[in-house]
């Protein structure tokens, strides 16, 4: 199991609903997350579903276009967040992408093996593979000298772990 939000569970072999059990959904599932009022579930493809109303948001195109890979399946998205009155997905692996609406998203100049993003401040931190960026503006994404990774970095807003390196 990869993820539970409110009676969804999200795992390898699909998305169930509780407290059924019943499989809405076949194709790997790696995250859910609310976004627009919704609930949404990042599949292999990239695709999102929203869960409510069946419609999926398949960026699939842009994996094709921009050469994303991913060596255990196709790429998905890890992330979702509102980052300065914009939607901002990460993908792994492949290009961050950002937009006014789900329905929008475009890419960035920024392509990692992206994890988490976490919006503090002025700033939105990335974890990735390879460490935790952070950006005021979307266009610069430094990752600090001070900090390399040595373990995948992970973050969350509502408690846990801040950060693991």
């Amino acid at each position: 199991m990869y993820d539970l939000l409110e009676d969804y569970v999200c795992a390898w072999e699909g998305v169930y609903k509780l407290p059924t059990e019943e499989k809405i959904e076949g194709r790997s599932c790696w995250r859910l997350v609310k976004a627009e009022d919704r609930i949404y579930a990042s599949l292999e493809g990239p695709v999102l579903l929203d869960l409510h109303r069946g419609r999926e948001i398949d960026l699939s195109r842009f994996a094709k276009e921009l050469g994303w890979h991913f060596p255990h399946g196709p790429p998905h998205i890890t992330d979702v967040t509102r980052f300065k009155e914009e939607w901002i997905v990460a993908v792994e692996v492949g290009h961050m992408l950002a937009g006014p609406s789900l329905e929008e998203l475009k890419p960035l100049g920024f392509k990692h093996d992206q994890h988490n993003l976490l919006p503090h401040g002025h700033f939105l931190l990335v974890a990735t593979a390879a460490g935790i960026y952070y950006t005021a503006d979307l266009s610069n994404l430094p990752l600090p000298r001070a900090a390399p990774a040595t373990h995948t970095p992970s973050f969350t807003a509502e408690g846990g772990c801040t950060a693991t390196l």
